[in-house]
């Protein structure tokens, strides 16, 4: 039982760095779609010393596709964060605006935005991260792999973090959804149905843009081996792809999990992130 008066002289750390969350930050705008916006966790301290930047995470969340939900993820990001990362989780335009490659061209405009106020958020401009979880995760892949070819001239990226990411859409062609049933592939690629359209989904998928002697930055994957929305196998083959030709790239396979959910904002996967932006940044 705590005593009904108490004093204590609690001993805390000294140093004053801080982690603060900036709203809405608009990195690019559009006639159709309006503005596109960042979700920002940066450092903060009293005084700054000029030297001091951080790795900076552009984080793309999931919606099949869809409108994004911006701010569920947000307590999440900011564990990561904590761990010394700049998080910059970001709103792309959804297919029901424009569709692929649109969403890759966000990424490099919101990459050049973030890369021109580096000062303002302590962020180092040579160590950016592109991530992202289910359709994030496959944007991200697309605009770290697929480059400038997808009009996502973003220049070289440190590494890529993919959760849950389908990256391959042209598997399952042969079994189109029921009629009247929604197609989130269909509808990123603008077309009536996905399987009139071979190529396009060929292009929109991670394995396209593989090719020898092209230089491949580190990947970072992690899948749920029970996911039934997205199988494991996408990532599972991603990870054979890139070792096949001499990438950088590590597969996780959580035992039990599903698509998403918290065991993806778990201490080990965020460690596992950290250590991952931090030893390709060359900060751990």
């Amino acid at each position: 039982m705590m005593a009904k008066a108490r004093k204590i002289r609690l001993q805390v750390p000294r140093d004053d760095l801080e982690w603060l969350y900036v709203p809405d930050v608009t990195y690019a705008a559009y006639e159709h779609g309006g503005p596109r916006r960042l979700q920002m966790i940066i450092p903060y301290r009293p005084s700054w010393p000029a030297e001091e930047r951080y790795p900076l995470l552009l984080f793309l969340p999931g919606s099949a596709w869809y409108r994004q939900e911006m701010y569920n993820n947000l307590p999440s990001l900011a564990e990561l964060a904590r761990r010394g990362i700049v998080v910059a989780e970001m709103q792309y335009r959804e297919s029901a605006i424009a569709p692929f490659p649109a969403q890759a061209e966000d990424v490099s405009a919101a990459v050049r935005f973030l890369r021109g106020r580096a000062e303002e958020f302590h962020l180092d401009p040579d160590q950016i991260f592109l991530g992202g979880n289910s359709s994030g995760g496959h944007i991200a892949l697309l605009a770290g792999l697929g480059g400038a070819a997808l009009g996502a001239d973003c220049g070289p990226v440190r590494g890529i973090v993919a959760l849950s990411a389908p990256t391959d859409l042209t598997a399952d062609l042969e079994a189109p959804p029921p009629p009247g049933e929604p197609s989130p592939r269909a509808d990123l690629l603008g077309v009536g149905s996905a399987w009139d359209a071979p190529e396009l989904a060929a292009r929109a998928s991670c394995k396209h843009w593989l090719r020898p002697g092209v230089p491949l930055p580190p990947v970072l994957l992690f899948h749920g081996a029970e996911d039934d929305l997205v199988p494991a196998r996408h990532s599972r083959d991603l990870f054979e792809r890139l070792s096949g030709l001499g990438g950088e790239v590590e597969y996780c396979e959580l035992p039990g999990a599903g698509h998403g959910g918290a065991a993806f904002w778990s201490a080990p996967v965020l460690d596992r992130i950290a250590k991952f932006v931090q030893w390709q940044s060359g900060s751990l």
